[in-house]
C-alpha cells in the first residue's frame, strides 16, 4: 500500500501529484498555487491567529527544530500582533462611562485584563517564543 497510490497499484508520479493538488487548490480556493506555496500560506494563517506561535507551526510543518521555523516564518505574524495590541489598549483605555454601557459583554478594564491574561496562560497554547533567545542572540542595549 502507498500513501498516494497510482494506476496499477504503484506510487503515484510526483508530477501528477503536484498537478493533482494545484487543481484541487485552486478549485476550492479559486487561488493558484503549488502545494509547497499551500504549506507556507497555512503558516501564515495560523501565524495571523495565532502570533508568535513557531512551535505549533514546526509541528504542523514537521520542522525538528523551531531555527527553522523561525528563519521561514519569523515577522509573518507581525500585522496581526500588531492589531491584537491595538485592540487589547483600545479596550484597555475605555473611559467608565463606555465601560459601563458594556457590562454586558463583560468588557470592564478589570474583566479584560484577566480575558487577557488567560489569554497568554493557556494551557493549550505554547508561551510566546522569543526569536532572539531562540537563535541564541542576545538583544542589543
Amino acid at each position: 500500500p502507498h500513501l498516494f497510490p497510482g494506476r496499477n497499484g504503484k506510487p503515484k508520479d510526483q508530477s501528477a501529484l503536484r498537478n493533482q493538488m494545484k487543481k484541487a487548490i485552486f478549485d476550492h480556493t479559486g487561488l493558484q498555487m503549488t502545494p509547497h506555496q499551500f504549506r507556507h500560506a497555512a503558516a501564515k494563517l495560523l501565524l495571523d491567529a495565532k502570533p508568535g506561535h513557531y512551535e505549533v507551526v514546526r509541528k504542523l510543518l514537521g520542522h525538528k527544530t523551531l531555527t527553522t521555523t523561525y528563519a521561514h516564518y519569523a515577522g509573518a505574524e507581525t500585522d496581526a500582533a500588531v492589531e491584537l495590541y491595538d485592540d487589547i489598549i483600545l479596550q484597555l483605555r475605555r473611559p467608565a462611562a463606555t465601560q459601563s454601557t458594556h457590562q454586558a459583554d463583560n468588557l470592564s478594564t478589570k474583566s479584560i485584563r484577566s480575558q487577557s491574561r488567560r489569554l497568554t496562560a493557556t494551557p493549550k497554547e505554547p508561551p510566546f517564543m522569543d526569536p532572539l533567545t531562540l537563535l541564541g542572540q542576545k538583544r542589543g542595549k
